[in-house]
Parts: structure tokens; sequence; C-alpha cells
């Protein structure tokens, strides 16, 4: 399981990095195969699903410039025996 200071350190530094809006440090949070799934790629790419490292931040850096009022707030932090869920809100 995750230790939970290294879950809420994990979640600082997300938040921290979106909040910025500096795609080097977002894209540290990510791995290379990441497949995300998101109704807002859905919207900016025309597909909802997002393959690969170098696709998803092509689309973060669209997402950044649709919204360069983007924040994030992260409210909790769930860690698991190979996860961890972030619960946030954004404003836009």
């Amino acid at each position: 399981m995750m230790e939970m200071t290294m879950a809420k350190n994990f979640s600082q530094s997300w938040e921290q990095a979106w909040n910025a809006h500096d795609i080097d440090r977002i894209m540290l949070h990510y791995a290379d195969d990441i497949v995300l799934v998101s109704p807002i790629a859905a919207k900016l790419l025309g597909q909802a699903e997002v393959m690969g490292v170098k696709a998803v931040r092509r689309y973060f850096i669209k997402g950044l410039d649709a919204y360069p009022d983007l924040r994030f707030r992260v409210l909790e932090v769930f860690a698991g025996e190979q996860s961890l869920v972030l619960y946030y809100t954004l404003r836009t």
C-alpha cells in the first residue's frame, strides 16, 4: 500500500504543477503508457481516449490554452494497494 505521506506529497505536487500551468512539471506525474479517458478530451480533440504520454501532453497543452484560468484544488487523497485517487474540484 502506498504510504499516505507519499500520496499527499504527490497530490500537492500535482496540484501545484497544474495551478502553475507548468506542462513539464505536470507531465512528471504521468507514466509513458498513460491512457486517459475524458469528456473534455472529446470536446477538445473529438475523441475521449488519449493514449501515450506525448499525446496526453499535446492534449493538456491544448486544454491549458483553452482554459487559461484553470485551477485545481485537491480535497481528498485516497491511497490503495496499487492505486492513488485524487478527489478534486476545478474551475475554468
